[in-house]
């Protein structure tokens, strides 16, 4: 018996994952539309998979006595997802799955020689062979049910890694004061926690969200290594950098540092790590949780016509 490591596709793109029962005294039946099947396993319950609904299930493929895939030796061992729909071959097991509700195990039959007109089969594959799947469904959900379920867990996410970041931002805060007692500085502060100095003042009104800026800058870490920079010929480019501020196309900091400047400053920003790169860094250049240092020139400012 061999084991082939390729997979068969699902209808839709999906790959398939697996199960073991094997009660081979059920029952054979067949659907109106050919499609073979035993029940192996029939918990109770009377909702069964619509579509659109989310469903998770285990199976484990065989082609003749070779296995194709088995999801609880894929990966984790954990079920695989699958959005219900219909697919163009009625025969085809994932229809099947409307014969089940949660906890039901089914084995389902497809011929080769029928399946060929959809997917194509390694060599070895003949077309008298049968394709087996023993499929445990393990949980059906609505759309609705499902999409209010991934919110739950972002929204629980995104509360774990704000109070992430306000930790690292106080720890951030609390090393860039000691640098500026240490070096004598005394920067300005945004609202959102950039420290700045100005070195030459510019003209006009600060840079306002939705304008372009043209920017010369060097990037440096806390104990002046250098990372990057359109001043310094040796980091291959000197062309101004242009963006369009406030809008996320750069780093935070960068975005409320510039709104603090006007055509023609010069001044250096102390970016904290939670508005810079954060716990991934940047690269080989960036560490994990730097704090930055950006030397910038604003060459110039303008503002989109409007539509």
């Amino acid at each position: 018996m061999k084991k082939i490591g390729a997979f068969i596709a699902i209808a839709g793109g999906l790959s398939l994952l697996t199960t073991s029962c094997n009660n081979q005294g059920a029952e054979m039946k067949v659907t109106e539309d050919g499609l073979m099947y035993r029940i192996i396993e029939d918990k109770p319950g009377d909702v069964y998979p619509q579509v659109g609904d989310y469903l998770q299930f285990h199976a484990k493929i065989t082609i003749g006595d070779s296995v194709v895939t088995n999801s609880y030796e894929v990966g984790d061992g954990g079920p695989f997802p699958y959005v219900m729909n219909e697919v163009p071959y009625k025969a085809y097991f994932t229809y099947g799955f409307k014969l089940l509700t949660e906890g039901d195990s089914a084995i389902f039959y497809t011929p080769v020689d029928t399946m060929k007109k959809y997917q194509q089969f390694d060599s070895w594959v003949k077309d008298t062979d049968t394709i087996t799947y023993e499929v445990r469904l393990v949980s059906i959900q609505s759309k609705a049910d499902f999409e209010a379920d991934q919110k739950r867990k972002m929204d629980s996410m995104k509360r774990v890694m704000d109070s992430m970041n306000a930790i690292q931002i106080g720890d951030d805060d609390k090393s860039l004061q000691d640098y500026f007692a240490k070096n004598n500085i005394k920067p300005k502060k945004t609202a959102s926690g950039v420290y700045y100095t100005i070195q030459k003042a510019g003209s006009g009104d600060n840079i306002q969200p939705g304008q372009f800026a043209s920017v010369k800058y060097t990037g440096m870490l806390m104990d002046g290594t250098k990372f990057d920079s359109n001043v310094d010929p040796s980091f291959g480019h000197t062309d101004p950098f242009q963006l369009v501020v406030g809008q996320g196309q750069v780093i935070k900091g960068w975005d409320d540092g510039l709104q603090m400047l006007k055509k023609g400053t010069k001044a250096r920003l102390y970016i904290p790590s939670a508005l810079g790169y954060g716990a991934m860094g940047s690269g080989d250049r960036i560490p994990p949780n730097a704090n930055l240092i950006f030397d910038v020139e604003i060459l110039d400012v303008t503002t989109p016509p409007s539509n």
